[in-house]
């Protein structure tokens, strides 16, 4: 299993977060500022899907800053994309901008590079109090 947590590209991007109850620029430094954030993921995935064993699985954190770009590389790239998961943040950062609605989710890919991939569904449900566990 690989879980990955990529750049979201949105330092330098004239983004705002809050920062001991106040509105700083994002900053998250070098790491977060990409020239070509679709090269960049290319060149990471690939090396996932060159490790990663034909039963793993990679999962890969996003918001919408970088996630569309994930997904379209997980095809292009012949990945089998197992389940999109919604990550639901109930203390999420306030949204300081007041033309769109504040964010609370992030995204998780789900995918492996075969369809032969390893999934414990018993675990799951046994985590879950017995039900099925869903996407979100």
């Amino acid at each position: 299993m690989i879980f990955a947590d990529p750049p979201y590209n949105l330092s330098g991007a004239g983004f705002l977060t809050v920062k001991n109850r106040k509105p700083v620029a994002c900053d998250k430094g070098k790491w977060d500022m990409i020239d070509d954030i679709y090269a960049f993921n290319r060149s990471w995935l690939s090396e996932c899907k060159r490790v990663l064993s034909d039963t793993g699985t990679l999962w890969v954190s996003g918001i919408l800053h970088n996630h569309p770009s994930v997904g379209v590389l997980l095809k292009e790239l012949d990945y089998w994309i197992i389940n999109d998961i919604i990550w639901f943040k109930r203390n999420a950062t306030p949204l300081l901008s007041k033309n769109r609605l504040a964010p609370s989710t992030e995204l998780i890919w789900l995918d492996s590079k075969t369809k032969n991939y390893f999934f414990d569904y018993d675990t799951a449900k046994e985590l879950n109090g017995g039900k099925q566990m869903k996407n979100l």
